[in-house]
């Protein structure tokens, strides 16, 4: 995973982690914040590689899911944009909040 994909993956899982179950939440947070491999994730949860893998794989794809669907990482992202630009936009800003 690029860096740029990984940055993206750390929002939505901050934005969507309570959407996750806590096992989920657990390796996906070993794996993106923590830094882990895959190999240690599997011997600190005691499952095979390949579990490791298909965990993160399916969380990663939920996550970008919700994200498809809600848009709130791109809501929030625009939003720090507009507000970085131009301090003066506040219709700006409620057109982005209202979609």
């Amino acid at each position: 995973m690029n860096t740029k994909d990984r940055l993206k993956y750390i929002e939505l899982f901050d934005l969507y982690s309570n959407l996750l179950t806590k096992h989920q939440v657990n390796i996906l947070d070993d794996y993106l914040n923590n830094d882990f491999s895959m190999v240690e994730i599997s011997s600190n949860y005691h499952i095979s590689k390949s579990a490791v893998s298909d965990i993160i794989n399916r969380s990663l794809k939920q996550l970008s899911t919700y994200e498809n669907k809600l848009k709130l990482n791109s809501k929030i992202n625009r939003i720090k944009k507009e507000i970085c630009t131009n301090s003066k936009s506040k219709e700006k800003l409620d057109k982005i909040i209202r979609g």
